[in-house]
């Protein structure tokens, strides 16, 4: 079993790096005018100088990598952000708010959050709008297609792509929910608490294309991973 979990944990990360070349993190460059601009505080830093579970770290990935202020993304009501709700390793900054009075949230309230993140990354796109970008394009239909809110949001795994200094990003919606309540606004309805984002390097090709250059890598590097492999399990 243990064997088994090691080949896969290669796959994995084999796969990572093949799907998301491109991006890059803190630590490689970014884009220089969010660190230099916006929060002093961040200065000279990387991304390594941050835990992945802090909302520093993801406040420093939107600015570094996108130039994105993470006091735009706030949503418009008092919220807090319990530990472990956000994080960033580089690759994608991920954060839930929940109501700082531990209150509901109406359907309302989420697509109105929803609808700021859409036209933020709409904003800083170099085409001017989102995408559907390769996580979420159907048969038929062109990855780099110009998305609608209503379109993006109304997937069974809502999110949309965007591209930012000629590399594809990808946006997921975030929420969550108290099994231990019921919603007082429709008794059918789940207790929604917290709503947020998940942006981060994206697929820069069809997950075809994606497959075949990991295969590829699998080819020109078979003995360098078999020595990984084994290095793990000892």
């Amino acid at each position: 079993m243990k064997k088994w979990l090691a080949i896969l944990l290669a796959l994995v990360m084999v796969f990572t790096l093949a799907a998301c070349g491109g991006g890059g993190s803190g630590d490689e460059g970014g884009n220089d005018a969010g660190n230099d601009g916006g929060n002093n505080e961040f200065k000279g830093k990387t991304q390594d100088d941050f835990e992945w579970f802090s909302v520093e770290g993801a406040e420093f990935y939107l600015q570094d990598q996108l130039g994105i202020d993470f006091a735009d993304l706030e949503p418009g009501w008092e919220y807090t952000i319990p530990e472990y709700y956000a994080f960033s390793d580089g690759d994608n900054a991920s954060v839930t708010f929940f109501k700082a009075d531990g209150g509901e949230l109406s359907d309302e309230e989420m697509d109105a959050y929803w609808q700021k993140v859409f036209d933020i990354t709409a904003g800083i796109s170099q085409d001017g709008y989102n995408i559907i970008g390769w996580e979420f394009v159907g048969e038929g239909e062109n990855a780099m297609s110009e998305v609608t809110f209503e379109d993006a949001t109304a997937s069974w795994l809502p999110g949309w792509g965007f591209r930012y200094n000629d590399t594809f990003y990808v946006v997921y919606l975030k929420d969550h929910y108290d099994t231990e309540k019921d919603s007082t606004i429709d008794p059918y309805r789940l207790y929604y608490d917290g709503v947020g984002f998940d942006i981060g390097t994206g697929l820069q090709k069809s997950f075809d294309d994606t497959w075949d250059e990991m295969e590829e890598y699998f080819e020109e590097n078979e003995d360098e991973i078999k020595d990984a492999i084994e290095d793990y399990l000892e």
